[in-house]
């Protein structure tokens, strides 16, 4: 019996030769098709960069596979519309499949719930046999949609980042136990001396790149995002110098600076890895086995060694998981009944908060920010002004690179706006002023006062954080991490709780949002 004529669809994020399961499965003859699918960039005010970034690394990616001998057939966007522009993926697959005479379509599993659903809905309409291989960009073992709702989703960070580094070998000796003889190390959370701030490397557009870019200027003239500071890595020999900037420059010294902030820089000590890695073009694997191979030529310390790993491994494969058993009710997960829309500044900057001002005007502009922006600034503001947390989940999934379904629904949901009651995290991540001015210097950049909480010129999150505290004691009584806050309030006084109850309202209507939150 003949072999059946086979098909494989590459997706968006899966631009891997190695670790592409479906490519790796098919006969080196049978043809790839892979799609730019303006539908899907329409669906959502995505940033300029984001969608650029996507569409490149896919044209890259094409041309390595012709390289290679392999027939591809590639639906682009034109930079002028045409006829083909509302075409779907189940369009442009049926027209491939009776061009082809297909008869077996390979994809990999994809890491996104809403991707599943599109792979489903092809199954039911194209009539033909659609196999769904293992998604190997991600280690924890659950490589398809079935194989991960089967998950243990109470499983820790930690207790993930032990199993995973026991299993792959990675920073544990014959008998599985910890290099130097601990699991983790506390982060100091310093700001970086001054003149020792490395620069990132910036990634020349090439001839593909710079049609991709004037295609999305083109075709999105009104969307945020500042092409001509466009530099990121789009295939997989740019990502290798990332990688390597990254274990040179930077890794050294991350246990120390990952987490701190310092205003008009998005990067210190982080990697800016994830969109390179959330694409595929690196995997985790590679990149933990490159960092435990930097720590034994003793050009980095252990801690900075093991904290990256817990996030590479532990963190990332947890909010995988999280998202695969959660699914698809994740999303609309609403634990504060939180209802407000999304304050009009996020898409412009303009706000007096200099910290929110500085981390909103780069974001919109590079569609990057480091952790602890999205979370202890971005997300903690959202969070406390009781913004609408599918509102405040699509906006993070539009605006930033590395923000796609399975990392920024969890982290949005679960982390930053703590929606889900408590599924990720133990406790609600909101602070006051005080947090922001410890970890970072944006506090004097800004007019208003990082230690009052009373006045015009008070800072904002210091009274939004006592509302907060006071709104949610109902709901949080039960959560442990929550005691000293509630110690705390009931020291602070009658006075001082109305006066944050005032404080909130009189900003709430200062920036559109005030008024009682919309009903559910």
């Amino acid at each position: 019996m003949a072999d059946r004529v086979t098909s494989v669809w590459v997706l968006g994020n899966q631009l891997s030769h190695e670790d592409n399961s479906a490519l790796r499965t098919a006969p080196r003859d049978a043809p790839v098709v892979m799609i730019e699918s303006l539908p899907q960039a329409l669906s959502r005010p995505f940033s300029r960069m984001r969608i650029a970034l996507i569409w490149s690394a896919m044209r890259h990616f094409a041309q390595e596979l012709r390289r290679e001998g392999r027939a591809v057939e590639y639906h682009a966007v034109g930079r002028e519309p045409s006829p083909g522009d509302e075409a779907t993926f189940v369009d442009i697959l049926r027209t491939h499949i009776e061009r082809r005479g297909t008869e077996r379509l390979l994809v990999m599993a994809p890491a996104d719930w809403t991707m599943h659903g599109y792979i489903a809905k092809a199954r039911r309409h194209l009539g033909i046999a659609i196999e769904v291989t293992s998604d190997r960009h991600f280690v924890s073992g659950h490589g398809t949609p079935e194989r991960a709702a089967e998950a243990n989703p109470a499983m820790s960070p930690d207790a993930l980042t032990r199993e995973l580094r026991r299993r792959c070998r990675i920073l544990v000796d014959a008998k599985g136990e910890p290099e130097g003889g601990q699991w983790f190390f506390e982060a100091k959370g310093k700001r970086p001396e001054e003149g020792k701030r490395p620069s990132i490397p910036r990634i020349e557009p090439d001839d593909i790149t710079r049609e991709v870019i004037a295609t999305v200027q083109a075709r999105f003239p009104d969307r945020v995002g500042d092409l001509d500071q466009f530099g990121y890595p789009v295939c997989r020999h740019d990502a290798l110098q990332w990688l390597e900037d990254f274990v040179e420059q930077r890794l050294p010294t991350w246990g120390d600076h990952h987490d701190t902030m310092e205003h008009g820089r998005s990067v210190l000590s982080q990697s800016m890895l994830s969109p390179a890695l959330n694409l595929g073009l690196l995997g985790p694997l590679e990149v933990a086995a490159r960092v435990e191979r930097a720590y034994q030529a003793g050009g980095v310390p252990l801690p900075a060694a093991v904290g990256f790993i817990r996030d590479l491994l532990g963190w990332r494969e947890f909010v995988h998981t999280v998202h695969w058993t959660r699914s698809p009710g994740h999303a609309e997960s609403n634990f504060f009944d939180a209802r407000r829309p999304l304050p009009e500044f996020l898409w412009t900057g303009e706000t007096r908060c200099a910290c929110l001002a500085d981390i909103i005007h780069r974001s919109l502009a590079t569609a990057h920010a480091s952790r602890s922006e999205r979370l202890m600034v971005l997300g903690n503001y959202l969070l406390m002004i009781g913004a609408d947390p599918a509102a405040a989940c699509e906006w993070f999934g539009s605006v930033f690179a590395d923000a796609w379904e399975w990392c920024a629904v969890p982290n949005t949901i679960g982390v930053a706006l703590w929606a889900d009651g408590g599924v990720m995290a133990s406790k609600p991540y909101a602070a006051s002023a005080n947090y922001i001015s410890r970890l970072s210097d944006h506090c004097a950049h800004c007019g208003l006062d990082h230690t009052t909480r009373e006045g015009p010129d008070a800072c904002p999150f210091n009274y939004l954080y006592w509302n907060f505290v006071v709104n949610s004691r109902p709901r949080l009584g039960h959560v442990p991490r929550m005691s000293k806050a509630f110690e705390h309030l009931d020291r602070l006084g009658a006075r001082e709780i109305t006066l944050c109850a005032s404080q909130t309202a009189r900003h709430l209507e200062e920036i559109g949002v005030g008024g009682p939150p919309k009903a559910s």
